[in-house]
């Protein structure tokens, strides 16, 4: 398996940052409606966006709700954060349909974060009231 090569800390935040602008802008969507949807500021989309408060805004706000805000795949916005070395047959939806266990490359740092973020989903989903 290739080993992951990690990109320095501004320059993630700049790819995601450009990712999900870009991802924005093809949906004709406002920065004010990615903040509707995110129940967020339009200001903390902005920084987001530019790079400025990717890591601390990420973790405040789930991943998987900017994922939904931006129609993105979670996949396709770590890697934009990890420089995640993937086979090379493994591209676009290959990688989000894959039957691979994404966590057989975790250390064991990163899957105690996986583990707390998922404590966070789960107690998230119970606080929401019904829709």
């Amino acid at each position: 398996m290739a080993k992951r090569q990690r990109l320095p800390k501004r320059e993630r935040e700049n790819a995601i940052g450009k990712y999900l602008t870009d991802l924005r802008v093809a949906q004709g969507k406002t920065q004010q409606d990615i903040a509707d949807e995110l129940h967020k500021s339009r200001y903390l989309v902005c920084r987001i966006e530019i790079g400025e408060r990717t890591k601390k805004s990420l973790e405040g706000i789930l991943l998987y709700d900017v994922a939904k805000a931006y129609r993105a795949s979670i996949i396709e916005i770590l890697k934009r954060a990890e420089s995640v070395q993937l086979p090379l047959i493994m591209t676009g939806a290959d990688v989000d349909n894959a039957k691979v266990d994404p966590l057989l490359d975790t250390t064991e740092e990163e899957r105690q974060e996986l583990i707390q973020y998922l404590k966070e989903i789960r107690q998230r989903k119970t606080e929401q009231p019904p829709k």
